[in-house]
């Protein structure tokens, strides 16, 4: 119990001093902001529960995907973290490169992008 307390109480005291220090440095208002009110968004990209490889299926998947990054960049700062999480028995090239081309829009807009695999990724996942 008093390590959890003691833990607690040093990551208060960091959060303290990283705002303390963005006020110090004069940082606007928006990015103090952004700091204390950080988001994890999270995506789940299932294609496991697709029918014999159907391309509807796929174009639907990724109009979602595209989607939801699209919301993403618009409403995000550099302090929020996007969580992908991959169910995919792998599938065609096209369908995989169109969702990396969506995940690599969040990189570049600087957002941090963690990966975690359910039972299954393989090929294009």
């Amino acid at each position: 119990m008093k390590n959890s307390e003691e833990l607690i109480k040093n990551k208060k005291q960091k959060y303290e001093s990283e705002i303390k220090s963005m006020i110090d440095n004069k940082k606007d208002y928006k990015e103090i902001n952004d700091f204390i009110n950080k988001k994890i968004y999270f995506i789940e990209y299932d294609t496991i529960n697709r029918t014999n490889n159907n391309q509807n299926y796929n174009e639907r998947i990724n109009k979602v995907l595209q989607d939801k990054i699209n919301f993403i960049i618009n409403n995000s700062s550099k302090y929020d973290k996007v969580i992908l999480h991959v169910s995919s028995p792998g599938g065609s090239v096209i369908q995989f490169s169109e969702a990396f081309y969506e995940l690599k829009r969040i990189k570049d807009k600087g957002i941090e992008l963690i990966i975690t695999i359910d039972s299954v990724a393989a090929s294009g996942g």
